[in-house]
């Protein structure tokens, strides 16, 4: 795994790159952001992505623990195969958001437990 600052993320999505994988961001904020597009997989981060815009975002195989997605646009994005311990979705945008395979303390969550998490 590989450490990228936020701000070499950030860097990153400026000169047109969408896609990361295997990078550690670590924690920090990245609020009120336009995200949209971006994939992330086999990637670990304890993000506070609050009021974000994540539109078709993709997060794949990713340790998302303790991420905020406060109200965030996540309409359209994927989750999947990702660890997503204490991650707050309270006034999320989740409408056709793909949630599948995740895993929270131990136990599988799918499309049908997204609510649980908000």
């Amino acid at each position: 795994m590989i450490e990228m600052t936020l701000q070499t993320l950030l860097a990153r999505l400026r000169d047109g790159e969408t896609m990361f994988c295997g990078i550690d961001l670590g924690a920090g904020k990245l609020t009120d952001k336009y995200l949209d597009e971006v994939t992330f997989k086999n990637c670990h981060m304890a993000v506070d992505f609050s009021k974000s815009s994540l539109h078709n975002a993709k997060f794949i195989e990713c340790d998302i623990k303790d991420c905020r997605f406060a109200q965030c646009d996540l309409s359209g994005a994927v989750i999947e195969n990702c660890r997503v311990e204490n991650i707050d979705l309270s006034g999320a945008k989740l409408d056709g958001i793909t949630f599948n395979e995740n895993m929270c303390y131990s136990y599988y969550l799918n499309q049908e437990d997204i609510e649980l998490l908000k």
